[in-house]
């Protein structure tokens, strides 16, 4: 679920931010600039929102569609989960998709039997033929439902659910009869809309929920910014002990976006049995206040300095100079958004007895040159291209036998 958020930064619910580079982390220590006290807002909203009980579904439309097959119960994958309804599509049974599918599945849903194989092959079998979306339908057990699971799913690139065996064999009949039969996920929700007035650049949020379930496990919880950064607080997960009374949850998937703004708190309950409530949520953004009178993240003392005028077109995501680094990161470093920052330096390490490990500023795309040489002015011993990554791209190639080696890293014009 890798996206980026409001302020351009690349930020997964798998793996956060990313490792951290520490050369890059000790390049950027050496010219920070300290940043104003941090400080904290809060915006409370109350009233009564009731949430329905197993609201994800697999909504079925077309000819002569059985009633109750219209909006079929499931269960989410554990991985991709339908925040927002897909959009209605031609389905397609794939049956148990053991082996890759020669047809072609863009612009249409799965339908896929369990067995004989993983969850994630199936998956990774109809999305590569190019499916929107997967429904999995249980081999056992009539309306038993489950949350398929495991580390390599969570990476499936698109949505999936989970259906009971009695309603997947019954769509399965119904698709080998009438074959222009659509589908779509959807997910019922409850709700808050936060209006938030304060000029910030976040940092992290808080939101204190409050309201009674018996089963927390049961809720998905997401908080949407006002630059359209979705943030999952909590996943349907196995807690079918603990209820809900009053819970903080945090996220830092916002980092540095604007605060200005609707900000979405969305709950959902993703397991049958149970129905609840929420009586009110406080949302807490910590960050840094600025004056920001065209709520564009970037502060109005910055943006005079810095790009010469409050009316220009530049936005907090733009980067003028072409440097990798976008008006958001250049406010934060106290950096110049209209010279592009040097990237001449490369650094070479001994990563082992017989490879070399090559580091250098890189621009996003960029395509680098890089050659070895034995002999300086001699024909190169390594001649490659690389595509950049920034804020830095690294290489790895053989350091060679002789007595010395000489590389060279640059963009190609």
């Amino acid at each position: 679920d890798l996206q980026r958020n409001g302020a351009g930064l690349l930020v997964s619910h798998n793996v956060g931010f990313g490792v951290p580079d520490a050369g890059v982390a000790v390049n950027l220590a050496k010219h920070w600039h300290n940043r104003p006290p941090r400080t904290e807002v809060t915006v409370k909203a109350t009233g009564l929102r009731v949430i329905h009980d197993d609201g994800l579904r697999v909504e079925v439309r077309g000819l002569r569609v059985p009633t109750d097959l219209e909006s079929i119960p499931a269960s989410p994958v554990d991985g991709l989960c339908p925040d927002t309804a897909t959009a209605s599509l031609k389905f397609v049974d794939v049956g148990l998709a053991t082996s890759p599918i020669k047809d072609d599945l863009t612009g249409k849903a799965a339908l896929i039997q369990r067995g004989d194989n993983y969850f994630v092959e199936k998956l990774a079998h109809v999305a590569e033929a190019g499916a929107a979306f997967a429904v999995i339908y249980n081999n056992t057990g009539d309306t038993e439902r489950f949350v398929p699971n495991g580390a390599d799913i969570h990476f499936t690139p698109i949505p999936a659910v989970f259906i009971g065996q009695s309603d997947g064999e019954a769509l399965a009949a119904h698709l080998r009869q009438w074959f222009s039969t659509e589908g779509k996920l959807t997910l019922d929700t409850a709700g808050y809309s936060i209006e938030f007035g304060t000029p910030m650049i976040c940092e992290h949020v808080r939101l204190r929920v409050k309201g009674s379930h018996a089963r927390r496990g049961d809720l998905r919880i997401t908080l949407v910014s006002p630059s359209g950064t979705r943030s999952v607080l909590q996943r349907l997960n196995n807690d079918t002990l603990s209820s809900l009374t009053e819970w903080d949850y945090y996220s830092v998937h916002h980092f540095f976006e604007p605060s200005v703004g609707t900000w979405q708190v969305e709950f959902s309950d993703q397991r049958p049995g149970v129905t609840g409530q929420i009586n009110s949520v406080e949302l807490t953004l910590f960050g840094v206040t600025i004056q920001d009178g065209d709520h564009d993240g970037l502060d109005d003392h910055w943006e005079q300095s810095a790009l010469r005028s409050l009316t220009s077109r530049y936005t907090a995501t733009d980067d003028p100079d072409g440097d990798g680094a976008n008006n958001a990161r250049e406010q934060i470093m106290g950096t110049d958004p209209l010279v592009a920052e040097p990237g001449s330096r490369v650094e070479l390490a001994h990563w082992d007895d017989r490879l070399a490990r090559l580091s250098w500023p890189a621009i996003d795309g960029v395509r680098y040159r890089i050659r070895a040489f034995d002999e300086l002015g001699g024909i190169p011993a390594i001649d490659e291209e690389v595509i950049g990554i920034f804020p830095e791209t690294t290489w790895f190639g053989p350091m060679g036998t002789g007595p010395r080696r000489f590389f060279s890293v640059e963009p190609f014009p």
